[in-house]
């Protein structure tokens, strides 16, 4: 993201130098279309797929854009309803979303939700991700887990890979030490409490997230692509070293 606000061409460049086949957006940072899928095109990179606010989302141009770019999923990037969960929200949340995911079969796009981590939060027993998706048909919403986060609430990323299944074409991977808010991270149940490390996003391969695992199920599923998300650096690194060290984990150990 760094680099991508000072030069997209270059990043794009780089990106690709360093052994990634496609991207996903986050922004067009100024440029048009045109230019976005031109710059795709010199460096070989594929666009896969597009984070875009859920107001943005319903502006039908928006839509059209991301269209004319190419890519296939369009992704809400975080927690539609009140973060504090409750049933109104997550209703009106689904009906927003209804009406976005049938602008987007028009345009030959597929709505996808990124989660983070309030929407395991539960009701009545209940996830209120799960209210969510019984709200709304699996046609019209399918499901980006972001399986760092599904790891930070306490969740086996390859158990919910499993049962989303049904909606759930690609994933985030990206790896982390330490725990991000006051549930005991999958992975951390045995270790005590004053053990567990400060939080911190990771290459991936150097933190606490059973990559292996996750790689093995979307193997499995025959996923057409795993998505490496660099939320941030690691101390003393930049985002693109991150990314670099990432690539290369991957590579060697599992052919990606």
């Amino acid at each position: 993201r760094d680099d991508m606000e000072k030069d997209v061409l270059e990043t794009f460049k780089k990106v690709k130098e360093i052994g990634y086949d496609g991207v996903e957006l986050a922004g067009l940072y100024g440029h048009s279309a045109e230019e976005i899928t031109e710059y795709a095109r010199q460096t070989g990179l594929e666009i896969i797929s597009a984070h875009e606010g859920i107001a943005g989302l319903e502006n039908d141009d928006v839509l059209k854009m991301y269209a004319k770019i190419g890519v296939k999923y369009v992704v809400i990037p975080s927690t539609p309803f009140d973060v504090n969960v409750n049933l109104p929200s997550i209703s009106a949340a689904a009906e927003r979303i209804k009406k976005i995911g049938e602008s987007c079969k028009k345009h030959g796009l597929q709505l996808l939700f990124h989660n983070h981590f309030c929407e395991f939060d539960k009701i009545d027993g209940k996830a209120a991700i799960d209210y969510l998706f019984e709200s709304v048909d699996k046609e019209l919403l399918g499901a980006q887990l972001d399986t760092a986060w599904v790891n930070q609430v306490g969740i086996n990323p390859v158990d919910a890979m499993e049962k989303y299944s049904d909606r759930n074409p690609i994933v985030h991977i990206k790896d982390c030490i330490g725990r991000k808010t006051d549930i005991c991270p999958f992975g951390y149940k045995d270790i005590p409490e004053n053990e567990i490390p400060e939080f911190s996003f990771m290459p991936i391969g150097q933190g606490m997230v059973n990559i292996g695992d996750i790689i093995e199920k979307c193997r499995g599923r025959n996923m057409d692509w795993v998505i490496v998300e660099q939320d941030g650096a690691t101390k003393g690194k930049t985002q693109m070293q991150c990314a670099e060290e990432s690539a290369n984990y991957l590579a060697e150990r599992f052919k990606i």
